[in-house]
């Protein structure tokens, strides 16, 4: 029988944030295409307060960025190559593929990446510039961060597979009844056939600060002026 089994390495998938949730919506994809006893997905990070509203089930989870929690993690990661085999090792960031460097792990099974911007740009240890350059397969979620790796020459062009980050439709629909067209009114919200909307969904905050909000703000703060200015 085909070794279908894949052992997907998060740094975390119980929280909000943006690489939580891709690693969330790929684990469950996978699950579907080979089956939830052919996927064994561990988390560094355990579930906490403030945390996803909804229960997401991983086959083990570390407790946190400490060293003792992370060399347990990679004590299980090595034990589960070991005696599990699994086929593929899909790894949900980049610095985790220095596990796959340091025990020589490229050889025990194919290897499937995710990048996503900040992490890559930021600057690579040696070992996880190794790891990034060795994977197999690296999936970006923008295009903008897959041209830049290769343009980098971090790895070879037209190598990196786009998949965009998914959305839950059963979630995030448009609303279906006859109020639905003026629910900005409840918001206090212009009419946005009068006056456009640009929607942008990311945290503010000091820690996101790269992604340039306040910068955006800034910019549209002083064109609303200037535009007034003009009336």
């Amino acid at each position: 029988m085909t070794n279908n089994k894949i052992l997907y390495l998060s740094p975390g998938c119980f929280d909000k944030g943006g690489i939580s949730r891709y690693n969330r919506y790929q684990i469950n994809a996978l699950r579907e295409i080979v089956g939830v006893n052919n996927v064994k997905a561990f988390s560094l990070l355990a579930p906490q307060e403030g945390g996803f509203e909804d229960h997401f089930e991983v086959s083990w989870h570390a407790w946190g960025i400490s060293k003792f929690s992370k060399l347990t993690f990679i004590l299980k990661v090595l034990w589960t190559v070991a005696i599990w085999k699994p086929k593929l090792i899909w790894i949900g960031h980049v610095n985790l593929t220095e596990i796959l460097v340091r025990f020589k792990l490229f050889s025990k099974a194919k290897s499937v990446l995710n990048v996503y911007g900040l992490e890559v740009w930021s600057g690579l240890r040696p070992k996880v510039e190794e790891g990034f350059r060795n994977v197999d397969y690296v999936i970006s979620d923008c295009h903008f961060t897959a041209n830049y790796i290769e343009s980098q020459g971090l790895r070879k062009e037209k190598s990196t597979e786009v998949i965009w980050d998914c959305v839950d439709l059963e979630k995030f629909t448009p609303l279906k009844n006859k109020d639905s067209d003026e629910f900005y009114k409840s918001y206090n919200l212009p009419n946005p056939l009068e006056q456009p909307w640009i929607l942008s969904l990311g945290r503010l905050s000091f820690a996101a600060a790269h992604k340039g909000y306040e910068r955006l703000i800034e910019v549209f703060s002083k064109v609303i002026r200037s535009a007034n200015d003009s009336l």
